[in-house]
């Protein structure tokens, strides 16, 4: 695990990556790709950025015909949705983090 940041609660540091390692493995993420931090500027939203972040690693996804799997933010989970991820469980925190799995769509070969 990570080394807890300088100022911040320890005891809820680990218990939140323990939770959600809890997930991962409740979910066999090991055998999924996972997303992970996909991040962008709130002022870029609704520009197709998201998108194009995933969108070749999904494509690799359903050519390999393999799952995916992610741990998503509330505003992200619209998103998630559009590219055939479902929400499977939460963790809830100050705000929920939405667990979500995708299954691979046949005849979709990757991007060139």
């Amino acid at each position: 695990m990570l080394k807890t940041p300088e100022g911040a609660d320890e005891v809820a540091y680990e218990d939140f990556f323990k939770r959600l390692g809890a997930m991962a493995e409740k979910w066999r993420a090991s055998e999924k790709l996972t997303l992970s931090i996909i991040c962008t500027d709130p002022a870029y939203h609704g520009r197709g950025i998201g998108t194009a972040l995933i969108k070749s690693v999904l494509d690799l996804a359903d050519a390999e015909g393999v799952p995916a799997y992610l741990e998503g933010m509330p505003k992200a989970v619209p998103l998630y949705r559009r590219h055939g991820f479902v929400e499977v469980d939460s963790l809830q925190y100050d705000q929920a983090l939405t667990i979500m799995v995708r299954e691979p769509r046949a005849g979709v070969a990757p991007a060139a």
